[in-house]
């Protein structure tokens, strides 16, 4: 076994692998991961709608859109948001530190995820 990855290595893999700069135009079976990865996670996204869809993820499914910004900020992110992503951090923070839980009037406290940390979106 030997593990492809686009781009950067990935920690932990516990395999023999090679980060491949541009991968997905490098390799046929890392551009067809990349097709893969990228329906699994529009199917989640619409999922998600389901749940959440005050955020709209059925229409920018987890891209930084300015629909997408304007919900993070009046409603704070919801559970499944990455709170490393800077732009999340920062509505949690904004939101008082509390994340949207899957009932309207549920709310999770807990610390503030995101702060000070620079990976991920930055809008």
């Amino acid at each position: 076994a030997y593990v492809l990855s686009d781009g950067f290595p990935v920690p932990g893999v516990g395999l023999p692998s090679l980060a491949m700069i541009k991968g997905d135009q490098v390799a046929a079976c890392v551009a067809a991961a990349s097709i893969v990865a990228k329906v699994t996670r529009d199917r989640i996204m619409v999922g998600l709608h389901e749940r959440y869809p005050e955020y709209g993820f059925d229409e920018h499914k987890g891209y930084v859109t300015r629909d997408h910004t304007k919900a993070l900020a009046e409603h704070g992110p919801c559970p499944e948001h990455r709170f490393s992503y800077v732009n999340v951090g920062r509505a949690l923070r904004n939101n008082g530190g509390v994340a949207m839980g899957e009932d309207a009037g549920e709310h999770l406290v807990g610390e503030v995820p995101g702060d000070g940390r620079t990976e991920g979106a930055r809008a």
